[in-house]
């Protein structure tokens, strides 16, 4: 485990923070040239990137509160809303901000009379990319770490942020297998097999193997998070978001209606 990359004095550079900055970047170029090959209006972009910035961040602080609040209620039993504030602990949901960015897009997509299912389709593999990265720098940080096995891949990792000394799952690497895996299969399904011709199509398929695959891997993790009995509050996210997914390819929710 090496979360810091390099350190200058008291100013440290931490792997993870380096890695996800660099799927930033790329994903950014992704999707310009997507915006490009869907013919979709980049002044709505330029418009509403900055609100887009804001919601993601929040989202982002958000999710991840909710999803540890009793650790956070320890923290601040007074008044639990100013841990949304007190930023510095750096504890981020990247699934959390993403789907807040994505539903103030489909908000302003609507109301700005934009294609809603090309934008979804435009965003789709820029955050893929997102995730490859911050999957590796999970890995790196000892985050999103997986519980214990005696599988001969079992990891070791040293840190005070692993509650675990002995084998565990790595999840980071398991999520970055199956988060490559759907790049590769989608892209597959879209060339070879001549699949998503209806705009939205891609993202719903995107997005119902991702959080499938998320359900599964909640499993095998071993970090703490809020629970519903004996299922992890991300799984049932994953579950939820599956079964839109889901219902949406089947009932071909953004396919054009007939004048």
């Amino acid at each position: 485990m090496y979360p810091i990359l390099f350190a200058l004095g008291p100013i440290e550079m931490h792997t993870s923070s380096l890695l996800l900055s660099i799927g930033f970047i790329i994903g950014i170029l992704l999707l310009l040239k997507n915006i490009q090959l869907q013919r979709i209006s980049m002044e709505f972009l330029m418009k509403n990137y900055f609100l887009f910035f804001i919601v993601g961040f929040l989202g982002a602080r958000i999710f991840y509160i909710l999803m540890h609040l009793e650790s956070y209620q320890g923290m601040y039993p007074q008044n639990p809303l100013l841990s949304v504030f007190k930023i510095w602990d750096k504890n981020m949901s990247l699934a959390g901000g993403i789907l807040s960015v994505m539903a103030m897009l489909i908000y302003y997509a609507k109301k700005e009379h934009e294609d809603i299912a090309k934008w979804l389709d435009a965003i789709t593999n820029p955050t893929i990319i997102v995730f490859i990265f911050y999957h590796v720098g999970n890995f790196f940080e000892g985050a999103n770490y997986g519980n214990e096995t005696m599988l001969p891949w079992g990891v070791i990792f040293e840190g005070t942020n692993v509650k675990y000394t002995v084998p565990i799952h790595p999840t980071q690497i398991y999520a970055l297998i199956y988060t490559i895996s759907i790049l590769i299969n989608l892209k597959i399904m879209k060339e070879r097999r001549n699949m998503f011709k209806i705009p939205g199509q891609y993202f719903l398929h995107a997005l119902a193997f991702y959080s499938l695959f998320n359900f599964v891997e909640g499993f095998f993790r071993g970090d703490d998070i809020f629970m519903f009995g004996t299922l992890r509050i991300d799984q049932l996210m994953a579950a939820l978001l599956c079964i839109i997914a889901l219902f949406c390819i089947k009932t071909h929710v953004f396919r054009p209606k007939s004048p």
